[in-house]
């Protein structure tokens, strides 16, 4: 089990729905990729090593090869896993399960920002940005707090 203890780790429960604050093994999250508050959330999945578990083994379950997710962690493809230890596999998982959950992302609009791009960003559909801020045609603005719904476990 993980323990969830500091500030950023409360934005961890509060995007992945968590009510406590420990976390299983092979449990599955979604972790903002910067800790400020001006930066958008672009999620990417975690999966947590539990025994047995090797970079080969969760490359399988992940359909990835196991380079690409020692390349995403910084290490070596024979590197020794160790239980508890909390890997990123990436974001574009998130797009793959399809029957998965539904999570809410607040997104800060950047400059030179536009709902396309936004949509493209996350894999979502622009209309369905539009429809779930009640944009209409409304323009959006830098600094704009939206919400996204994207597909997660």
């Amino acid at each position: 089990m993980i323990f969830i203890e500091n500030e950023a780790d409360e934005i961890i429960k509060k995007i992945n729905f968590l009510e406590k604050d420990l976390l299983s093994l092979n449990e599955t999250i979604l972790i903002p990729l910067s800790q400020s508050d001006s930066n958008n959330f672009i999620p990417f999945e975690v999966h947590v090593v539990s025994e047995g578990d090797s970079l080969w083994r969760i490359a399988s379950r992940y359909n990835l090869s196991p380079r690409e997710i020692a390349r995403n962690n910084s290490i070596e493809t024979d590197s020794v896993l160790r239980i508890g230890q909390q890997l990123n596999i990436g974001n574009k998982n998130i797009h793959r399960t399809i029957d998965s959950k539904k999570r809410t992302i607040l997104y800060s609009v950047k400059q030179g920002d536009n709902l396309y791009r936004i949509a493209d960003l996350f894999g979502v559909e622009a209309k369905d940005i539009k429809k779930i801020n009640n944009l209409g045609d409304a323009a959006i603005m830098p600094g704009q707090i939206i919400k996204i719904i994207i597909s997660a476990f």
